[in-house]
């Protein structure tokens, strides 16, 4: 699966124009500093420059100037798009949001790259996932070792880490994963916990 699959799968919005702004913006940084057409650019790449809003502005030095059309479907520059990403609304409701219908965290004035910076990562991260034969998220596991021992849990995605120069993900299956965990007192507390201190205990539970 491409980019331009992930993101031309969501119907536009505010928070679609967003998700795809964020992912082309990664894109044609990551182009830009490998000198490379936006199309080669691996997922694992792009991944590791939404893991964070300072990845991601480090790409976007390099991605202004150029126009990120063919991934976001949007008319004006990578420089416009940046902006726009890190634009501040207004919460009057005429001209809200630009005229687009939006649905994540309606109401707030934050920059669409605080709201949904993750949604972004997430998108990407599941094709990744499934390319490097990650655990499936929602698949419940116990927790094999430290303070969390003998407790239930649930996969909620792979905990990726980068490259030591921390433009891509180290290679192979993730290493751990973001796991929420019933405590003792029926507490849900998230935790990343390497893949080899669980054992799966059921199928994904969508």
């Amino acid at each position: 699966m491409t980019v331009a699959t992930i993101v031309g799968s969501v119907q536009d919005s505010w928070d679609a124009v967003a998700v795809r702004g964020l992912i082309a913006v990664a894109v044609l940084g990551a182009a830009h500093r490998a000198g490379t057409d936006p199309d080669e650019v691996p997922l694992s790449v792009v991944l590791a420059g939404l893991l964070s809003i300072e990845r991601l502005t480090a790409l976007a030095k390099h991605a202004t100037g150029d126009s990120p059309a063919s991934v976001a479907r949007h008319d004006g520059s990578a420089a416009e798009m940046w902006a726009w990403l890190n634009r501040r609304w207004s919460t009057d409701a005429e001209g809200r949001w630009d005229g687009l219908p939006r649905g994540i965290a309606r109401g707030l004035p934050d920059p669409a790259i605080d709201v949904c910076l993750q949604w972004a990562a997430s998108a990407v991260a599941k094709q990744v996932e499934e390319d490097r034969d990650a655990l499936q998220r929602r698949q419940r596991v116990v927790i094999t070792a430290g303070p969390h021992t003998d407790r239930p849990g649930t996969i909620e995605s792979a905990a990726w880490r980068v490259t030591g120069t921390e433009d891509d993900l180290l290679p192979g299956p993730p290493e751990a994963y973001l796991v929420t965990i019933i405590t003792p007192e029926g507490k849900a507390v998230h935790e990343v916990i390497t893949a080899a201190d669980f054992t799966v205990t059921s199928a994904a539970n969508r």
